[in-house]
Order: structure tokens, then sequence, then C-alpha cells
């Protein structure tokens, strides 16, 4: 689903900053989020984005936001990252 939002046209990417990363799972999963921000692309919210993938789309007609939520996990020591969604 997200690779066909991110080829249409009326789509933008917002930038890629004022993320954490965040590790879960004993150090096996990890993931970047958005540090919490009342505001993205000129939506606001009640309370703020907390919590959001680092990977953030707005629609250009003003219909809303979406987020590409992506985890990484790693086997065991040393092994290589595995994107698992």
């Amino acid at each position: 689903m997200a690779r066909l939002i991110a080829y249409n046209k009326k789509v933008k990417m917002e930038p890629i900053e004022d993320y954490k990363m965040v590790i879960y799972g004993n150090g096996k999963l990890v993931t970047l989020e958005r540090n919490p921000v009342a505001e993205i692309a000129g939506y606001r919210k009640t309370g703020n984005f907390a919590h959001w993938s680092a990977l953030i789309g707005h629609f250009d007609d003003g219909n809303g936001l979406y987020q590409v939520p992506v985890l990484l996990y790693r086997p065991k020591a040393g092994a290589a990252l595995e994107r698992i969604r």
C-alpha cells in the first residue's frame, strides 16, 4: 500500500527531520520516530504528533497526512537488519 501512495504525484513526502531512533525488544527492533510536534505540513491536532514515523507524507489536495512506519529487525547480534514492517 505505501509503495502505491509513494508514487502518486499528488503526494509530497515531508523531510526526515527532528526524529529519534527508538530501540525495542532488547535491541532486536529499531525504528525512527518523529519527536512530538503540534503541526506537520500545516496540519494540527489536539495534543501532538507523538510516536509518528519519521516517514510522513501529505496529500496536495489537503485531504490529510499519512505515515509509513518501518520496523527493522536484527535476529541476532551482528546480523544485518531486516525490514519487517
